[in-house]
């Protein structure tokens, strides 16, 4: 048989999901779990309960069920479409040619210090902040001064100084400045509703950045902390209006991350961070190399956007081309019909006038022969009259009637 379709045997497809769990039946024969429960359920063959493989490992698995006889609505036999494969998603441009960055150089490893000595400027700025900050939701941060992008806990905040310290000092060696800018898109302060008071202005957030060629990449140092529920006062008596508000606890963990913060569907790698065979002190190498690949991602992502957007006028010009080609076409066409009926109005009045004449020869024919009188007389002006009606509805004949 075709390729393109399963035959589904009863009692082969009751032996084999009895043999092996369904999940594993189903890959073979190349549809989900679900869809072959359902194939089981149009054949009328038991399947095992859940948990059934599990038990059986344990010893405890029950016996399974006999293969029922088939049912009036039971078959012995199924053929089912197979399902068409859905075609990879191609990986975009930039992420297919990262590697053709060349990685940062380094002159000598990254060494973070016991001890924060001789520090770079913005880490000694940071130190100052940061140390008079009080932590918000476990964390400190400054990030409306010229602060380095940091958020750690109090605990985790001379490491955390010293990791950024080795860290700028290599970037600088390596010819990648480091910058504390103020973040663009901020909102406008919110009104107050207290009387005539205008809203205090707050400075807008910072964030820290390196420029690595042409591109700037955002960067912060954060530290994993979870969240969990005190158990606050006794509840309220049912029916009370009021809510006690939830009150939360944040236990520092110490794992510490260096995360990409504008990178946001690149597609490239986003975090370093601690892990349990490699602290983050040693992946900070492994960090200022990738920056180039981030980079060209960057630059990549750009170009592929501008392919896309000169695809996009392109393609809306040829539909505007094409719309206005139908448009010409239907002016046309509608044109030619208006002609069309303007020369079938124009015959049908030249033949009324030519049935008009043809009716006048009958009719003053049969006048000739008869005498004077007062009704012939009365005749012939009905006749000269529509001799002359004629003359005016004939488009040969009338100037307002030429056909154009």
């Amino acid at each position: 048989m075709d390729e393109s379709f399963i035959v589904y045997e009863r009692t082969r497809l009751y032996d084999e999901i009895w043999a092996e769990p369904m999940r594993k039946v189903a890959k073979r024969y190349g549809v989900s779990d679900v869809a072959l429960a359902k194939t089981c359920r149009r054949l009328a063959v038991p399947v095992p309960e859940r948990g059934y493989w599990a038990k059986l490992k344990a010893g405890k698995a029950t016996q399974r069920p006999p293969l029922p006889p088939l049912g009036a609505d039971a078959r012995e036999r199924v053929v089912v479409r197979r399902p068409r494969p859905r075609a990879p998603k191609p990986a975009p441009l930039w992420l297919v040619r990262l590697d053709e960055a060349s990685p940062i150089a380094i002159a000598q490893p990254i060494v973070v210090s016991e001890t924060l000595e001789n520090p770079h400027r913005l880490v000694a700025l940071s130190a100052r902040y940061l140390e008079k900050t009080q932590p918000e939701n476990g964390l400190l941060s400054a990030r409306r001064r010229s602060c380095l992008d940091i958020r750690v806990s109090p605990s985790s905040l001379d490491r955390a100084l010293r990791i950024a310290d080795a860290l700028l000092k290599a970037l600088e060696a390596a010819g990648l400045p480091v910058e504390v800018v103020p973040l663009e898109t901020e909102h406008a302060p919110r009104p107050s509703y207290y009387g005539d008071r205008e809203p205090k202005a707050e400075p807008p957030p910072r964030i820290t950045g390196v420029h690595c060629g042409d591109e700037w990449i955002a960067f912060c140092l954060s530290e994993r902390i979870p969240r969990s529920v005190d158990e606050g006062p006794p509840a309220r008596s049912p029916g009370s209006p009021r809510l006690e508000p939830r009150i939360y606890s944040y236990e520092p963990t110490g794992q510490l991350t260096l995360t990409l913060t504008s990178v946001e569907g690149l597609g490239v790698q986003t975090t370093w961070k601690d892990t349990k065979k490699q602290p983050l002190e040693q992946r900070l190498e492994e960090f200022v190399a990738y920056l180039s690949s981030v980079a060209l991602a960057f630059r990549l992502k750009r170009e592929d956007d501008e392919r896309h957007r000169v695809a996009a006028v392109e393609a809306e010009h040829r539909r505007y081309e094409e719309q206005l080609r139908r448009w010409e076409e239907e002016e046309r066409r509608r044109k030619e019909e208006e002609r069309g009926k303007r020369l079938e109005a124009e015959v049908a009045r030249w033949r009324r006038a030519e049935d008009i004449r043809a009716y006048v020869e009958v009719a003053s024919r049969l006048l000739d022969g008869k005498p004077d009188s007062e009704e012939v007389r009365r005749r012939r002006a009905e006749l000269a009259w529509l001799l002359e009606h004629a003359e005016r509805i004939d488009p040969l004949r009338s100037p307002r009637g030429e056909i154009r």
